[in-house]
């Protein structure tokens, strides 16, 4: 059902991933990933984050949608999707809701209607990020909170969505998609300074590296000890770098991946850090 009505990709503003300043409010991946109090619990983080990801995909250019919430929970790979993965699918709308991310209609024996929001949180109705970043393309200040990365469509068509099942796993993906910037594609090898990480993206040093390990478990990214520039106050040293397997995501289904071991032979090179975004959708997959 939704691999026939979604897009081809999932466009996800750049507002959903980060926060403009260390002082700011954590963006909501990371608050969804955490809860309400913001604390470090992460029951239903998981839940949340596969299914907010899983609007945006599914959404066009009317927001408002009506599955039923066992077709969600199966979308999810829930466990008993018609009884307790419908309750989980109601929990988050519920969560959702609360927290300004969707407006919910809801009535006993039918389906929620759901009316998605500005996935940077703003409180706005949601827009396509494409379609109002070319409608104000000639006011830059205003573009910019539209810009965008572009989850390819196979991460739900190929079974990814319900296999990525941890939360730290899934914001881990967001961020290091963010990074790696256009040249996706390629390939890039990313390094996340932990000062980086937390100012940046609200992300601890535990979840970086939890999620990290989950994906590398699924093969959807490699971990490789790499050099890493160093400033005047300290030699060059072997960090953690990560690098997206597109092609994975794109021709693979969980299960068909060869594992990756965590740690890699360190090898020569520089990874990508510190992105520096540029205007619209930021990658092409």
């Amino acid at each position: 059902m939704f691999a026939r009505q979604a897009k081809r990709t999932a466009p996800v503003r750049y507002g959903f991933i980060t926060r403009e300043t260390p002082e700011a409010s954590l963006p909501p991946a990371v608050a969804l990933l955490r809860g309400a109090t913001g604390g470090r619990g992460i029951t239903g983080g998981d839940v949340r984050l596969r299914l907010m990801l899983s609007l945006l995909w599914a959404v066009h250019d009317d927001p408002t949608m009506t599955y039923p919430h066992r077709a969600w929970a199966t979308l999810l790979g829930l466990e008993d999707p018609a009884v307790a993965g419908a309750r989980r699918i109601r929990n988050a709308l519920g969560w959702l809701d609360h927290h300004g991310l969707i407006q919910l209609e809801s009535s006993p024996g039918r389906d929620a209607v759901v009316h998605l929001m500005n996935d940077a949180g703003t409180g706005e109705r949601y827009e396509l990020p494409g379609a109002a970043y070319a409608r104000l393309r000639s006011k830059p200040a205003q573009a910019a909170p539209h810009r965008y990365i572009q989850l390819p469509g196979q991460l739900w068509t190929n079974g990814w969505i319900a296999a990525l099942d941890y939360g730290p796993a899934i914001v881990m993906l967001l961020v290091l998609w963010l990074e790696s910037g256009k040249t996706i594609k390629d390939g890039p090898w990313v390094w996340l300074s932990p000062a980086m990480a937390e100012s940046r993206y609200g992300l601890s040093e535990d979840t970086r590296l939890k999620g990290a390990r989950k994906l590398t478990e699924l093969g959807l990214i490699k971990t490789s000890t790499r050099h890493v520039p160093s400033d005047a106050f300290e030699f060059r040293r072997g960090r953690n770098s990560y690098q997206i397997q597109l092609d994975t995501i794109q021709t693979r289904q969980p299960g068909e991946t060869e594992i990756e071991a965590f740690f890699r032979t360190p090898t020569t090179g520089t990874p990508r850090s510190h992105a520096v975004p540029k205007p619209g959708s930021r990658n092409d997959a």
